[in-house]
């Protein structure tokens, strides 16, 4: 039977999003004690699933950012040739940016739960599981995983210390879901003149009750924080179910990472091993005379 080929991206390794979720699960989950069925499972649901979730965010940041810059060049190219021009630059589309990215970021921690279904038979399967939406300072997927582990497990600890930015990502996104109900409404503004400076403000959003912060900063941090959340619960698994008795994962610092697959985790001997390992490696050999 011939190989088929598909592409399901257009973009490339180079991404740390494909990278990290695809390139890196594919060499981390073999260290697994997972039959080979949930493995494939594991592999195809950070490949196919939580990888184009996430670049889908990138892309909605990505758009905002550079209607941003561009509108503001047309303004500025624009004052040059009349300096009688004043006019405030406009992201086109904006609301529709902002909805889009926290559709596809509230999917992808849905997607995620796929991690604890597939390997440890979880049932919970909303989202919503990672919000502290009635306000009682804890998630349903923390109990769950204290259910499960017992409360001084590190996937608790985990999870409890993101908690904060997994509920404000669900509760936004539910303020455009449901607005006026419990998340109340989240409101997006364009870019405005600074009424204190000669400078702009640059496209920000706020639920009620809380201050208006930047649209593209948030944005950036929401991506970075969803792509370590589910390398982090990758390599939780990893090292809880692994066989090999004697590895670890490290961190690759990120100016050593490769640029072409700039993976951020490797598994390797633990540090007693590779030392052991080291001190073992016979001296070369003297040269000849």
């Amino acid at each position: 039977m011939p190989f088929q080929f598909q592409k399901i991206s257009d973009v490339g390794a180079n991404n740390p999003i494909v990278a990290r979720l695809g390139i890196q699960t594919g060499d981390l989950i073999g260290f697994s004690g997972l039959d080979k069925e949930k493995q494939e499972a594991i592999t195809g649901l950070f490949i196919f699933d939580l990888t184009q979730r996430l670049i889908k965010c990138e892309k909605c940041m990505n758009a905002i950012n550079d209607k941003v810059k561009n509108d503001i060049g047309r303004v500025i190219e624009n004052l040059r040739k009349d300096p009688r021009a004043r006019e405030v630059p406009f992201v086109v589309g904006l609301n529709d940016d902002v909805e889009d990215f926290l559709y596809a970021a509230k999917n992808y921690l849905r997607d995620l739960l796929g991690l604890f279904r597939i390997a440890y038979g979880c049932k919970l399967k909303d989202a919503k599981v990672f919000g502290d939406l009635p306000g009682k300072g804890v998630i349903q997927i923390a109990v769950w995983a204290e259910n499960e582990f017992g409360s001084n497990d590190g996937l608790v600890a985990l999870l409890k210390s993101e908690q904060a930015w997994t509920t404000e990502l669900i509760r936004k996104r539910n303020a455009v879901e449901h607005p006026g109900e419990l998340s109340g409404v989240l409101a997006v503004k364009n870019i405005r003149a600074n009424p204190n400076s000669a400078g702009l403000i640059p496209p920000s959003w706020n639920r009620t009750g809380l201050p208006e912060t930047d649209i593209v900063n948030d944005m950036t941090i929401f991506i970075h924080n969803l792509l370590t959340l589910a390398e982090d619960f990758l390599s939780d698994l990893v090292l809880r179910t692994t066989p090999f008795k004697h590895i670890a994962i490290y961190e690759i610092p990120e100016g050593e990472r490769n640029p072409q697959a700039p993976v951020r985790f490797r598994a390797g001997p633990i540090p007693e091993l590779l030392k052991k390992m080291q001190q073992a490696k016979p001296e070369a050999a003297a040269p000849k005379e």
